[in-house]
């Protein structure tokens, strides 16, 4: 379905229902029940009665936070919350590409490679990406077993510090062999199909360069969040699918910033029992320990300064796992900070079923990027609110809730709610904002990269500070 485009336009065609539709739908269902005495004659000695008329909540818009590049400030579309990503934009910041190396069939270097390659070097220039000439290791053919050899005799006797794949198809094999080997041995790597580079060249060549920049520890972009004091921000998430070499097995992955900026991550996985939904690994290392070798790596990368104060955004939590959350996760977490760093600790909540539809202009629309409601329908007895942080222009909008367990710092809610909006926008992978807060989307991708293609095994430790699972 994934490369069938024909199918998955039909698809969204199918299922993408615009929010006027939506909302004439709920709208019917609810008065078709109402009127089912069937359906209302066991709920009437509950006292339950339902009101087919949508409440109305009052919301609010947060403003665009200030974004830019290595030079200027960023031009951010207000209704989309979207960016262009031009030839001549610098980079936040660069990472140094002096010895590296591609990999490649000779027919597709022969072919597309040639010119592929002397579109990154153009861009790199205007990018203000040092962009050295690599070392290319040509492949005896274009099947994956040629691929697996080239960069295990080839790549480990050069020693690069990044590997550039370009392969016929996009296949599983050698995909997995290849990720495997070079996150072993602490090399990042980007690979690209002969069909990719086959299409605009300028334009795949600039994004394949700011994913190589990304992957190799450079950065974009960035948001100024404002931040008066040292804070890091969490991401935690488990991945249950995948292929672990235990039998049983989920993958969590823990992602931090470690810089003012929040452009630089530090990123780890273990394996918990299969399906388990709480950080508890099987061995080696649990979030304590990762919690005390972020603020190292955080002390590290800022000259000894540590965060006095670490927000976390777990992903994944329900409402009925609250408690198990604030007995294990929150409570190690604070055993490790030992009174050090305020904690502030919100459970992500996407799986949810409420919606909202803004009626402006005489038609029931989407929500706008940065669309907030906290008031009314919210919990009385637990801090949280509701966000909407995409733009969605095909079907209905869904927000993201967001339940706020645990707090020992002195934010206040605007403030919380400033950064959390601000984190949608620092993924590196999409030039718009994102659903959930960077570290979120970080740590699920990593988690679903580890359980897929690593088999939960730990990357090298070279790796945890650079973005290499994008």
């Amino acid at each position: 379905m994934k490369n069938d485009t024909r199918r998955g336009r039909d698809l969204i065609k199918r299922t993408a229902v615009p929010p006027g539709d939506r909302m004439s739908r709920i709208v019917q269902n609810i008065k078709s029940l109402t009127t089912n005495e069937d359906f209302m004659k066991p709920l009437k000695p509950w006292g339950f009665n339902f009101n087919p008329t949508p409440i109305v909540v009052p919301a609010r818009r947060l403003p665009t936070p200030p974004l830019r590049n290595g030079a200027v400030p960023i031009d951010v579309k207000s209704h989309s919350e979207s960016w262009d990503v031009k030839f001549s934009w610098p980079m936040f910041r660069s990472a140094p590409f002096d010895k590296w190396a591609v990999v490649v069939d000779a027919q597709i270097m022969q072919r597309e490679g040639g010119d592929f390659m002397r579109s990154l070097h153009k861009v790199a220039a205007d990018l203000k990406i040092n962009l050295s000439d690599p070392r290319i290791v040509t492949t005896r053919d274009n099947r994956p077993g040629s691929y697996r050899q080239a960069v295990e005799t080839e790549v480990a006797r050069l020693q690069p510090n990044f590997v550039l794949i370009l392969v016929p198809r996009n296949t599983e094999d050698p995909y997995r062999g290849i990720k495997s080997f070079l996150c072993k041995n602490g090399v990042p790597s980007q690979v690209v199909t002969q069909n990719t580079i086959q299409k605009g060249v300028l334009t795949i060549a600039t994004k394949v360069l700011i994913q190589m920049n990304c992957k190799a520890g450079g950065a974009p972009w960035t948001v100024d969040l404002k931040l008066d004091s040292p804070t890091m921000f969490i991401g935690l998430d488990i991945h249950h699918g995948g292929d672990l070499e235990k039998k049983s097995g989920s993958v969590a992955a823990f992602v931090a910033s470690i810089d003012k900026d929040v452009t630089k991550f530090y990123s780890r996985t273990f394996v918990v029992r299969s399906k388990q939904q709480i950080f508890q690994p099987i061995d080696g290392p649990g979030l304590g320990q990762l919690t005390k070798d972020a603020i190292a790596a955080f002390k590290t990368y800022n000259r000894g300064h540590a965060p006095l104060n670490i927000v976390v955004y777990r992903d994944g939590g329900s409402e009925g796992e609250l408690e198990s959350l604030l007995k294990h996760e929150v409570s190690e977490m604070t055993d490790a900070l030992e009174g050090k760093a305020n904690l502030v600790f919100f459970v992500v909540l996407k799986k949810i079923r409420t919606r909202f539809f803004p009626y402006a202009n005489g038609e029931v629309q989407n929500p706008q990027p940065g669309t907030i409601i906290d008031t009314h329908i919210t919990n009385s007895k637990l801090p949280e609110f509701y966000l909407c942080c995409q733009f969605v222009n095909q079907g209905s909008a869904t927000p993201t809730k967001y339940q706020k367990i645990y707090d020992t710092s002195k934010f206040n809610s605007d403030t919380l709610q400033m950064y959390t909006y601000g984190l949608s926008h620092l993924y590196f992978n999409w030039d718009g904002t994102i659903r959930t807060p960077c570290v979120c989307k970080y740590a699920s991708t990593l988690a679903k990269f580890s359980g897929q293609f690593l088999r939960g095994r730990e990357s090298n430790s070279a790796l945890f500070q650079k973005l290499y699972y994008l």
